[in-house]
């Protein structure tokens, strides 16, 4: 709410109660136990918030879900351009969005940017916060965000090229059977399962994902101009 006192407007708002998870999974001293116990309860909320807000399932080959899949990728192409690896790249994202056609999907509430920085747990509670780009769209957006964020944390992916090496750890090689891995496959897994999703659709809203963060990101700098690639994480990604 707002109130006037003399020559001010004076804004209030409520608080969650807790820590944010970045706190307690990028800090040394928390046990790895810990730190899987929070991704658990937050892919336990996400879970059971998924299901209350499930609007509908609508099939793959209509224009709801090629707005979410692979419209990113064409208003991504139209900015940055495409270098031969990502056309290739796109090229497969787009015949396996042609390969879904027929099959349904789950339309939820969206938070566009539920990580552990937007997430406190106070005891066994869970809170999320910052709402304001929220919308209806596709499920599991919201957990390869939370899970990707999650790990990069985990990992301290900081220096040059951290973040990086953290992406291509957790999503392009081959599970290592650490405890960090299982926990991801597992959150992956139990989400799926619970919201019916067909394992298909996750490489092609993962790309999506990437795509819309990067021309995003640029939007909010208000580049005058076309960016350049370097400055921006998401293309180094979609590389």
């Amino acid at each position: 709410g707002t109130f006037f006192w003399k020559d001010l407007t004076v804004g209030m708002e409520s608080y969650v109660s807790g820590r944010v998870l970045a706190a307690t999974s990028a800090r040394w001293g928390n046990s790895l136990s810990r730190k899987i116990d929070d991704l658990d309860r937050a892919v336990g909320w996400l879970i059971e918030f998924n299901r209350q807000t499930e609007s509908r399932r609508v099939e793959w080959g209509g224009a709801e879900l090629a707005e979410w899949s692979t419209r990113p990728l064409d208003c991504y192409e139209a900015i940055f351009g495409l270098t031969p690896g990502e056309r290739s790249l796109f090229d497969k994202a787009r015949q396996r969005h042609r390969e879904l056609a027929g099959s349904t999907f789950p339309i939820v509430w969206y938070h566009y940017a539920f990580s552990s920085w937007n997430i406190c747990r106070q005891n066994d509670d869970i809170g999320v916060f910052d709402w304001e780009s929220a919308e209806h769209g596709p499920a599991l957006f919201d957990l390869i965000y939370l899970v990707f964020r999650w790990h990069q944390e985990i990992a301290r992916s900081h220096g040059k090229n951290g973040h990086l090496r953290a992406f291509r750890a957790l999503l392009l090689t081959d599970p290592n059977g650490s405890a960090v891995s299982c926990a991801i496959q597992g959150a992956v897994a139990r989400y799926m399962a619970s919201m019916r999703i067909d394992p298909r659709p996750f490489p092609l809203s993962l790309l999506a994902i990437l795509a819309r963060h990067a021309y995003s990101r640029d939007d909010h700098s208000q580049r005058p101009l076309l960016p350049r690639r370097a400055v921006l994480r998401g293309t180094a990604y979609i590389r």
